[in-house]
């Protein structure tokens, strides 16, 4: 565990370093950062960064909202601690009923604070709360 908490920790400091610059980073300074493999910094920009990173458009990325969580919560996601997805069907991103939304980048960065406190991806919060709104509207105000 020591050398991948130094690398883990090699990434944390890298990507607060990155925000706090507010500059685009390339998956090739990532790989130099922390050490990881191409295929293995792959992998966690899917899975395990993707509440932080932002795709820029020409390629990169911009990191966004890491610096208002600790190294120990950074450090959580690496121990396999998230809840899994939900499993119901409706909640599926391959279902048939997508649609792409783009958000503001400070309502984005919210949406990710908000995703990994609760340890549930984005989807399902964007979905929490449309659902809350919809079930405490007033009658009348939207059509069924």
């Amino acid at each position: 565990m020591g050398h991948m908490l130094t690398k883990i920790s090699r990434a944390y400091r890298f990507f607060l370093q990155a925000e706090q610059e507010n500059r685009v980073i390339q998956d090739s300074e990532i790989q130099a950062a922390t050490g990881y493999t191409q295929g293995t910094a792959h992998v966690y920009i899917q899975k395990k960064w993707w509440w932080f990173l932002s795709p820029c458009p020409g390629g990169g990325y911009r990191v966004q909202g890491l610096c208002l969580y600790s190294f120990e919560e950074f450090l959580d996601l690496h121990r396999q601690k998230r809840a899994p997805l939900r499993q119901d069907p409706l909640y599926s991103p391959s279902s048939p009923e997508r649609m792409i939304i783009s958000f503001p980048p400070h309502l984005a960065s919210w949406l990710r604070s908000c995703a990994l406190q609760k340890r549930r991806s984005v989807h399902e919060v964007v979905i929490e709360l449309i659902e809350q709104a919809f079930q405490s509207r007033e009658p009348g105000l939207l059509p069924h």
